[in-house]
């Protein structure tokens, strides 16, 4: 916006540009883009050869943050608020209040924005699909999909990761697919539409020399109908092993992943008379087909119990506690927040971030 501080707006735009250049080894060139009203900043960028990523600034409209998102649909979009922008140059350029010392500290101001610089950097990163870290792999598997629906079953999303030894292609990937559901009456997904999806999913994946994945974990995000499972098991399964992205003898298991339960569910430690919080990765077995795992623990929260989520198998008895083990893995892979311990698995929230910002499109202004 016109209205936010020049200095502030090259400040943000070259901390941005210049931690993804050194993260990427790639040059990243800058287009400052001023507006008057946010429908102003649409029509510019509309006007562009072809879309691309955008950290938007939004203004005071009220409608800015929906307007932006149901606009722009073929953009990748980083939102910050002026507001925001503008409290944390403050901090930068007259120092952060140091309650002890009664007096701001500009080098807590600095370290601040650093800190506020850092994150906008790593959800940008996320945006232009990088992936700043991985690991060998996610428990005993080589990749994981996640299955999840929105909240008005309008939509339902995929999403990938393959995370596996360097030596295979790919050893690292993220996708995301966003698919419009049939049935909003429903939270069943029909069986033919999960089944072209999770087989187009992986085919994105798939390069000149693709190495097949030998060992998938699929979680559901609630309940898995006989419809989904058919889908699953009796269409897509097979048809990824007939196009060579899955191993013939792939190990496939299907999991339901409980997020929030009727009853509380609370784990914690006793250590004689001391009661603390559960370690992150800490699980509990109920059954031999259900496990409770808490991703955030001791190490990470200060006030409050740990909540944790639940897995529930598919009758299968394949080893529970290998789900459980992927899932606690992949919710290592936070690249928002990485000194934050992260609930959900990665693929997961990706699901909800790509709901999320698929029903802030559909939201239409009132008048």
């Amino acid at each position: 916006p016109w209205s936010l501080n020049e200095e502030a707006a090259q400040l943000i735009a070259g901390d941005i540009a210049a931690k993804i250049g050194k993260w990427t080894k790639v040059k990243f060139t800058l287009h400052p883009i001023r507006y008057n009203t946010i429908r102003e900043a649409i029509e510019q960028l509309r006007s562009a050869s072809s879309a691309g990523m955008v950290v938007f600034v939004l203004n005071g409209e009220p409608s800015a943050y929906y307007e932006v998102a149901s606009q722009l649909p073929n953009w990748r979009v980083k939102r910050l608020t002026e507001h925001e922008l503008d409290r944390h140059f403050r901090y930068f350029k007259n120092g952060l209040w140091d309650r002890r010392q009664r007096c701001h500290s500009v080098e807590r101001g600095k370290a601040r924005w650093e800190r506020f610089g850092m994150q906008n950097a790593l959800d940008v990163l996320q945006q232009l699909d990088c992936i700043p870290w991985g690991t060998t792999q996610l428990g005993p598997y080589e990749a994981q999909v996640a299955i999840d629906v929105g909240h008005d079953r309008r939509y339902f999303a995929l999403s990938l990761v393959i995370s596996r030894a360097k030596e295979k292609n790919p050893s690292l990937w993220l996708d995301s697919l966003v698919i419009a559901k049939l049935d909003h009456q429903h939270e069943s997904i029909n069986e033919r539409i999960l089944s072209e999806q999770l087989i187009l999913l992986l085919q994105r994946a798939r390069r000149m020399n693709f190495d097949a994945i030998s060992s998938l974990l699929i979680l559901r995000d609630g309940l898995v109908s006989n419809a989904e499972r058919r889908g699953l098991s009796q269409r897509a399964i097979p048809a990824l092993r007939t196009e060579g992205l899955l191993t013939a003898d792939a190990r496939v298991d299907v999991v339901e992943f409980r997020k929030k339960s009727l009853t509380a569910v609370r784990l914690w430690e006793r250590d004689g008379s001391e009661v603390r919080n559960a370690r992150e990765g800490t699980t509990v077995q109920l059954t031999k087909d259900m496990v409770v795992v808490t991703s955030t623990g001791d190490a990470t929260l200060h006030q409050g119990t740990a909540q944790p989520f639940v897995l529930v198998g598919n009758g299968d008895h394949f080893g529970i506690l290998d789900a459980a083990k992927a899932t606690f893995d992949a919710a290592q892979l936070n690249f928002s927040s990485p000194t934050v311990a992260q609930h959900d698995p990665l693929t997961l929230k990706r699901t909800d971030d790509e709901l999320a910002a698929r029903a802030a499109q559909e939201i239409k202004g009132f008048r």
